[in-house]
C-alpha cells in the first residue's frame, strides 16, 4: 500500500510539472490531484524538494530500465552499438522533458538531489564508450545524445523527424568507419 500511495503521488508530482513547471508544486497541489491529505504527502515526502528528489529518482529508475530492455532487443537483434541505439531511442519520450525540468530547478538547491542522474548518465556514457572502438567516436557519440536530448528538454525542434533520422544513420555509418 505504501508504494502504490508513493506512486499516486509521484504520478501528481508529475503531472503538476509537465503542466505547469516546478514553481507551481505545492505540497497542497499534489494532495489534491492524488486524491490525499496534506498529511498523507507529508508523511511519504517531508518537502518539496523531497517530492522533486523522489521524482528525479523515479525517472532516473524508469529511464535506466527502458534503456536496459531496449538495450537487450538491439543484443538479440544483433545490431552493433546497441546501448548508443537504446538511448538515442528514447529521445521521444516525454520521461525527458520532465527530469531535465526538475534538475535544472534542483541545480542551484541540494547537489546530492542531481546524483542519481549523474551517476545514470556516467553509466551509460561508460556502457556506450566500451561498444565504440575509437575513444573520440565515442565523444562524438556522446555529443550527438546530448543535443538532441537538450533539444528536447527544451522543446526546441529545429529539424525534420526524417531529418534527424538521416543524421541518426550518418552517425552510425561514421562510427562503422572507426
Amino acid at each position: 500500500m505504501a508504494s502504490e500511495t508513493r506512486s499516486l503521488i509521484l504520478d501528481a508530482v508529475r503531472s503538476i510539472v509537465l503542466e505547469s513547471g516546478v514553481g507551481a508544486l505545492t505540497i497542497d497541489g499534489v494532495a489534491a490531484r492524488a486524491g490525499l491529505s496534506k498529511g498523507g504527502v507529508l508523511y511519504n515526502y517531508r518537502s518539496k524538494d523531497a517530492l522533486v528528489a523522489g521524482l528525479i529518482d523515479h525517472l532516473c529508475d524508469r529511464w535506466s530500465n527502458e534503456i536496459n530492455e531496449r538495450t537487450k532487443k538491439n543484443q538479440a537483434r544483433g545490431l552493433n552499438y546497441p546501448t548508443l541505439r537504446a538511448v538515442l531511442s528514447l529521445e521521444h519520450d516525454v520521461l525527458e522533458r520532465v527530469l531535465p525540468v526538475c534538475l535544472i530547478s534542483m541545480s542551484d538547491r541540494r547537489a546530492e538531489h542531481i546524483s542519481p542522474f549523474r551517476d545514470l548518465c556516467q553509466k551509460y556514457s561508460d556502457r556506450i564508450s566500451s561498444e565504440i572502438a575509437n575513444p573520440a567516436a565515442a565523444v562524438l557519440a556522446e555529443v550527438f545524445i546530448d543535443g538532441l536530448y537538450s533539444r528536447r528538454a527544451f522543446d526546441v525542434e529545429l529539424r525534420k523527424p526524417e531529418e534527424l533520422e538521416a543524421a541518426k544513420e550518418l552517425l552510425f555509418e561514421l562510427l562503422d568507419r572507426c
